[in-house]
């Protein structure tokens, strides 16, 4: 008996470690133009990047930290035609250098670029954690870009989920969201979306990666010119999980 009474005190015991994961703690960080060593005898964009990073060290905190920090690197190097950039001072330092460049092909221009970038917890239990990322940049023409990203993490591992990992029946998942969508909007079920006025192609309806995870529902967010004009603004849709029944992973 006491192999078996060995094994089965093991295997609590490992389960017990795996629950028993301490805490995120989250540290808030933040970087403007006047910490960049090349706006110090130069013109500048205007940077006003914060952001959160987690406490520690490990391979799941650094798989998280270097996410969050990827966020803002990859808005700001998006329209670059310089190589990514691996960090966001890096990066921040590349907007700054287009900048000049775009000063020095036009001196009487009085536009001025800017970044700004903020980051929020918007869920975190123990299996799951979910970070909002706002972003708005404007380096002319008649207005600037802002949009939202969620990220979620699996906490235990660090890994960032995509659309799918959250949950068993994508493709259900997707019929129920549609129907949800078309009757927010003020359309019957069987409305075909190229009467819809949201830009669907080929009637094919779709979820996208960005989802916000509550406590009782998800919030996607398709941002602007994904299905509707600047001027239209984001649209979201809210699906309560109860809703989902055995279709969510994460219960």
């Amino acid at each position: 008996m006491r192999p078996k009474f060995l094994i089965c005190a093991l295997v609590l015991l490992s389960l017990c470690c795996e629950e028993s994961l301490p805490p995120l703690n989250f540290q808030p960080k933040h970087l403007s133009e006047y910490e960049l060593e090349l706006c110090k005898d130069g013109p500048c964009p205007q940077l006003d990047l914060s952001y959160l990073q987690v406490e520690g060290n490990g391979e799941r905190i650094d798989k998280i930290n270097q996410e969050l920090s990827n966020l803002i690197v990859e808005f700001l190097s998006y329209d670059s035609i310089i190589p990514a950039s691996r960090s966001i001072e890096e990066a921040a330092s590349q907007f700054a250098e287009e900048y000049q460049a775009f000063k020095t092909d036009f001196p009487e221009s009085t536009i001025t670029y800017e970044a700004e970038t903020s980051s929020s917890v918007i869920y975190d239990d123990a299996k799951l954690l979910c970070v909002a990322f706002d972003a708005y940049a404007y380096t002319g023409g008649a207005h600037g870009y802002g949009y939202r990203q969620c990220i979620t993490f699996e906490i235990s591992t660090g890994k960032v989920l995509s659309l799918g990992d959250f949950f068993t029946d994508l493709e259900q998942v997707t019929a129920f969201a549609k129907a949800e969508f078309l009757k927010k909007n003020g359309f019957s079920k069987d409305t075909p979306l190229s009467e819809t006025g949201f830009w669907f192609d080929e009637e094919q309806f779709y979820l996208p990666e960005n989802v916000a995870v509550h406590a009782d529902s998800l919030v996607f967010t398709y941002n602007q010119y994904e299905i509707a004009s600047y001027a239209d603004g984001p649209q979201t849709l809210s699906i309560a999980i109860a809703d989902l029944g055995d279709w969510w992973r994460f219960k």
